[in-house]
């Protein structure tokens, strides 16, 4: 039987896939790890807590050097049976637990992780009592973020184009995409495609053809301007994308308003 407790987790690079018969907090410290469910996935970074019910395989994989996540691992019968108090919230049909699921943090769990992770790891052997009590309340913090909706939103079409407008002339890479939305590449490609039927990259440059489009048709400003300002290097740039993916030029959609 598993002991309720915090540790301290260093992936690094390494991954695996496996279940346990008890329930998990996974906090992110540093890097970003990917943990892949059946029906979801995201990359867990240091803004960010994975919910991993008892008895749910997942793989993952730690995708920088110093991949490190602060590990809950939470005996449920125990908790119970310490009695009466916030402890006894945590039933076996807890729905916090009833599906995997990744949220944002607060700035108070940020803080407590942190604090925790230091403490954990300056002392030469955590003493069982210490990584009892971290548990608790690193579990309480993340119940409390759960019953306040923090949990991240389904549809991120809207987070997604709102990155890349105020990145227009400097698109953003895949990597920024999977840290903005909370997902592993894995999943952000999946949801792109079942979202947009294209690639992250692709909606990407989709937005941005839609802003040249837009200024085209309702503006004077000039075809190289609106180059730069959408990251193009230069007028003749604008003109390949739009050929190969508008099939027309700048200059033409520019006369389709009059």
């Amino acid at each position: 039987m598993i002991q309720t407790q915090t540790r301290l987790n260093p992936i690094c690079r390494t991954s695996g896939e496996h279940c346990h018969a008890f329930p998990q907090l996974l906090l992110g410290l540093r890097g970003t790890t990917d943990c892949e469910f059946e029906h979801t996935g995201c990359g867990i970074s240091a803004e960010q807590v994975a919910v991993v019910p008892r008895d749910a395989a997942h793989f993952f994989a730690g995708k920088n050097a110093d991949s490190q996540l602060l590990v809950v691992d939470l005996d449920v019968a125990a908790l119970i049976d310490d009695g009466p108090g916030p402890h006894s919230t945590d039933a076996p049909n807890d729905e916090l637990f009833a599906e995997p699921r990744f949220m944002y943090m607060s700035d108070d769990l940020r803080q407590l992780t942190r604090c925790a992770a230091r403490q954990l790891s300056s002392l030469p052997r955590h003493t069982d009592i210490l990584a009892y009590q971290w548990a608790t309340l690193l579990t309480a913090q993340t119940r409390l973020l759960f019953t306040t909706n923090t949990t991240m939103p389904q549809d991120q079409r809207i987070d997604l184009d709102r990155l890349i407008d105020s990145r227009l002339n400097s698109p953003p890479s895949n990597h920024e995409l999977q840290r903005t939305l909370g997902m592993s590449s894995t999943r952000l490609n999946g949801w792109a495609r079942e979202r947009f039927g294209m690639t992250p990259q692709q909606r990407v440059l989709e937005r941005r053809l839609q802003w040249a489009q837009h200024w085209l048709r309702t503006t004077d400003k000039p075809i190289s301007h609106i180059a730069h300002d959408l990251g193009f290097c230069n007028s003749s740039a604008l003109t390949h994308v739009c050929r190969r993916v508008l099939e027309a030029t700048p200059g033409e959609l520019r006369r389709q308003r009059r």
